[in-house]
């Protein structure tokens, strides 16, 4: 009996952007390695990967990071230029950091639109350090009216007590997938309707045949 090869999982590119110390690095370690550390390591640019399951299908998640700062843009580009989504991050502890990461989402609009890729980009805005509401700046409804006007989905998350870990990912692999799958159906479609007027005979040979 012959054995069918299971079929590779598809691979979903994923960079997650903010300025420095917004909690990008925890907020990856947690999702890939289920562990939180308070330590605060300054990330210049750095890929993990992780294989997870949506819908049942079993899908390869790598994850770029980069720093937001102004002298880091080239490598921050180039990981946007890749990415089929992104995950910009603030601190609700810190206005500045949510100012940034508009600046920051502005970026990646440009890029993207310059490549003629913008529309299929996946993008998600995420509160991060929420279990810091001591300390909060930024409000939940100004978070979200942020993202309303990024065109974005909206989360808080805490790296610390593993609050909305996995699902910004999961969404965004959905939403690229869903993006994904109605390409596919199009080009079929676009090839059969190919297929026919190639076949369709001509009228000029139906003249010359009589």
């Amino acid at each position: 009996m012959a054995s069918h090869k299971a079929a590779k999982p598809e691979e979903y590119y994923i960079v997650v952007l903010g300025m420095g110390g917004v909690g990008k690095t925890s907020f990856i370690t947690q999702f890939i390695q289920h562990t939180f550390t308070e330590e605060y390591d300054p990330t210049l640019e750095d890929i993990y990967k992780k294989q997870i399951t949506v819908g049942n299908q079993p899908c390869i998640v790598e994850i770029g990071e980069a720093s937001g700062d102004v002298e880091h843009s080239n490598l921050r580009n180039s990981l946007i230029c890749n990415a089929d989504a992104a995950v910009f991050m603030y601190s609700i502890s810190s206005e500045a950091s949510l100012a940034s990461v508009r600046a920051i989402w502005e970026e990646a609009k440009a890029t993207k639109e310059e490549m003629g890729t913008w529309e299929p980009f996946q993008t998600c805005l995420l509160g991060a350090k929420s279990d810091l509401e001591d300390l909060r700046e930024v409000g939940k409804e100004e978070g979200e009216s942020c993202a309303k006007g990024m065109g974005c989905m909206f989360r808080e998350c805490s790296s610390k007590t593993r609050v909305n870990i996995d699902e910004p990912f999961e969404e965004l692999v959905k939403k690229i997938k869903t993006y994904r799958d109605n390409e596919r159906i199009r080009y079929e479609q676009m090839k059969k309707e190919a297929d026919k007027k190639r076949k369709k005979p001509s009228p000029w040979k139906k003249l010359f045949s009589k």
